[in-house]
């Protein structure tokens, strides 16, 4: 067979593939999957001929039986081979051949992060708003079981002003001697001293350190964000992903593929920077090594990159049945994960697209900053919260008093 001396290349525009064409027809090639391609045409001593997938995606096959993108262009005949982080799947190795694997990934989401916590609200963060609650019933029923079980003398106020001064590390001044009076006492004393030590350590650790406001983890909280907090999770166009996800068993990750279908909740385009859907409520579903580009866990970084793992993406370029160069690209891929090219590649363009954008950086100011005008309003706002608890105590003791004294009253009678 006579080999052409022109490589037809179908592929798709992204930051991974950049395709720019000078004024003298030569094509250029830059991001990861372009240089990798470069080099690979620099060895095989051929022309190169870019097929633009016009749809595009990588390859989904259609109840016809004809395939999208990419693979769609090779299965037409318009391309002798495809390349862009094209996984293997078994439907597409109906259609076309892999070469050898030279990059394999996990499929993750990463979301912008919510930022941090106002220093405003740091009195009432260290608990949570159900442990709150809690804290205050109990502070409230066991003054009731101070008052009337043990037939206290103090007023239920005076009871209650006693055992919340526990909690604020104040004495427990008492005349009642009595032993369930002591035991009761001590109960309350070790419970207060240990809702103290937890309050005021985890308070100076959110003074120390700003606190990120916490966002979705895995894909669990994902997916029962999209489904209670309208939030949005945006998938490769044209990817396999949506379809293994519809066949799993797990229900929020079927949940979560349907409501992506039902909403065309679809990217056409790798490049994470220039990717308006990816807010704080809505999340993109790809391959990590795309990702991590401009999420992950350094604070530098405006988005959150998950450690949760949906599935693995084996990467391969896609050919013909009957390429001629087939073994050729073979044996040059072989060669290129065995010195590691491919890994330099990825990390100078990874470094070198975010020198180019410096303003996707996050600044982070650790300077002290004296309280703002705004935590001044939300210290207020508690005291204001404070006082009103306290004249609705005041109203519980009148009622309380004025209900024992028509008790009493009454039995006298």
């Amino acid at each position: 067979m006579t080999c052409s001396s022109v490589l037809r290349v179908a592929t798709i525009h992204s930051s991974e593939m950049e395709i720019l064409r000078k004024e003298d027809g030569r094509i250029e090639l830059s991001g990861i999957e372009g240089k990798f391609l470069h080099l690979i045409l620099e060895t095989l001593n051929l022309q190169l001929k870019i097929v633009i997938a016009e749809d595009g995606e990588w390859g989904r096959l259609l109840r016809n039986g004809s395939w999208t993108g990419m693979i769609g262009k090779i299965q037409q005949n318009n391309a002798d081979m495809a390349i862009n982080f094209i996984a293997m799947t078994e439907p597409r190795t109906r259609v076309v051949d892999f070469s050898t694997v030279y990059f394999t990934d996990d499929v993750t989401f990463a979301i912008e992060k919510q930022g941090f916590a106002s220093t405003s609200s740091a009195f009432i963060r260290p608990f949570a708003w159900s442990f709150w609650t809690v804290m205050f019933i109990v502070l409230f029923l066991m003054s009731l079981l101070f008052r009337f079980m043990l037939c206290a003398k103090d007023s239920y106020l005076n009871l209650l002003l006693k055992m919340l001064g526990a909690i604020l590390k104040q004495s427990f001044g008492s005349k009642n001697n009595s032993f369930p009076h002591r035991i009761l006492v001590i109960t309350w004393l070790i419970y207060a001293m240990i809702i103290s030590f937890s309050y005021s350590s985890v308070l100076l650790s959110i003074l120390t350190i700003p606190s990120q406001i916490p966002t979705v983890q895995n894909f669990e909280e994902l997916s029962d964000a999209v489904v209670t907090q309208n939030y949005g999770a945006f998938f490769d166009k044209g990817s396999f992903v949506l379809d293994y996800l519809l066949q799993q068993e797990t229900k929020y990750l079927r949940m979560l593929a349907e409501s992506s279908i039902r909403n065309n909740w679809s990217i056409s385009t790798h490049s994470l920077l220039f990717t308006p859907q990816l807010n704080k409520q809505s999340a993109m579903v790809t391959a990590r090594v795309v990702l991590q580009v401009a999420a992950g866990p350094e604070e530098w970084k405006w988005h959150f990159l998950s450690d949760d793992t949906i599935l693995t993406y084996i990467f391969g370029i896609a050919m013909k049945k009957d390429f001629c160069h087939k073994k050729r690209v073979n044996t040059l891929i072989s060669r290129v994960n065995s010195a590691g090219l491919y890994l330099k590649i990825m990390s100078d363009e990874t470094f070198q697209l975010w020198l180019s954008h410096p303003e996707k950086r996050r600044t982070i100011d650790i300077s002290v900053r004296p309280l703002s005008f705004t935590d001044v309003i939300g210290a207020f706002a508690l005291y204001l919260t404070a006082l009103s608890i306290s004249f609705l105590v005041v109203i519980i003791e009148i009622v309380g008093n004025r209900f024992l004294y028509f008790f009493m009253q009454e039995k006298e009678m």
